[in-house]
């Protein structure tokens, strides 16, 4: 990477989640290490966003969801 490429300024990054699976509503909830987005309840059709700056000196970011639905759980990264 050439430094003229490197950004000054970390740049945001934008996480959108839409739920479009059932006509059940979905719980999601969002964490990395340090940050617990909480609990946020989706119906068909709605969107969850969140934004966060990563640490590009110390570039080990994970954000991981769990989503709760009608026919299970799941665990997924989002931000790796």
């Amino acid at each position: 990477m050439n430094v003229i490429d490197t950004p000054i300024f970390p740049t945001k990054v934008t996480v959108e989640i839409t739920y479009c699976l059932t006509d059940r509503s979905l719980v999601v909830r969002c964490k990395d290490k340090h940050h617990d987005m909480g609990l946020q309840q989706l119906n068909v059709g709605e969107k969850y966003i969140f934004c966060f700056y990563p640490n590009y000196f110390l570039p080990i970011i994970l954000f991981f969801c769990h989503f709760v639905w009608l026919k299970g759980d799941h665990h997924f990264d989002i931000y790796v």
